[in-house]
């Protein structure tokens, strides 16, 4: 493996993540939505993908402090976005769940993300998309592979 190449392939990954995260954040906020962070976009985000998780899930998942995920939820259970269920085996845990009005925050959220890339994409050829989504799916593939408890 040429290190130099991994090396600037790594610092575009982050850098990409991290502009896209700014200008998407500014996207989103220009919609009057109720998420008011980047961070509970990822939190409603991971919730819609995986269904019903609990602190000590969403904090594996995002790679957080248990007690960072304890006041997003509350935070979002403030906005009725989620709501927080005991479990029906052990009533110390408690599940945190989409509500119905999380449901269209986040599909709202993913219309303008796909506006906004849809735009910024739009002179990408069909070949060069599909290549693009089949690289994504091989890193993807390699960390859950390497992280197992994350799929």
């Amino acid at each position: 493996m040429n290190k130099p190449k991994l090396s600037e392939a790594i610092t575009l990954f982050s850098e990409i993540l991290s502009y896209g995260q700014q200008t998407l954040f500014k996207e989103i906020s220009s919609k009057n939505l109720k998420v008011l962070s980047v961070e509970q976009i990822d939190l409603l985000s991971l919730l819609a993908s995986r269904g019903p998780l609990n602190s000590t899930q969403i904090a594996s998942f995002l790679g957080l402090h248990k007690s960072a995920i304890s006041s997003r939820l509350k935070k979002l259970e403030e906005l009725e976005l989620i709501t927080l269920r005991k479990s029906d085996e052990d009533f110390r845990v408690k599940f945190a769940e989409l509500t119905s009005e999380g449901e269209v925050e986040i599909q709202t959220c993913q219309e303008v993300m796909l506006e906004y890339f849809g735009n910024l994409f739009s002179d990408f050829k069909e070949e060069d998309l599909t290549y693009f989504i089949k690289m994504l799916g091989l890193v993807k593939d390699r960390l859950l592979t390497e992280n197992p408890d994350q799929k």
